[in-house]
């Protein structure tokens, strides 16, 4: 990950480097914590699981998503 970054390859055994770089990047872009501040509302709930349920990497997931578990991820989101 190191490299990908364009950081030293040599860093902390713990990946300081790399998590350093990270915490900087997330306090530059300030991601959303919640997907309601993005400016997703409940009304696109259906239009998102369809998209989820039709995307070629869901029938490779670990655990097979339901349509209820894509709502439930999406609620806890919000």
């Amino acid at each position: 990950m190191a490299h990908a970054m364009g950081l030293p390859e040599h860093n902390d055994d713990d990946g300081s480097t790399v998590a350093e770089a990270i915490r900087t990047m997330n306090s530059a872009t300030r991601p959303a914590e919640r997907l309601a501040a993005l400016g997703v509302g409940r009304e696109l709930f259906e239009r998102i699981v369809d998209g989820a349920m039709a995307d070629h990497c869901h029938k490779t997931n670990p655990r097979l998503a339901t349509r209820d578990d894509y709502v439930r991820m999406l609620e806890a989101s919000m």
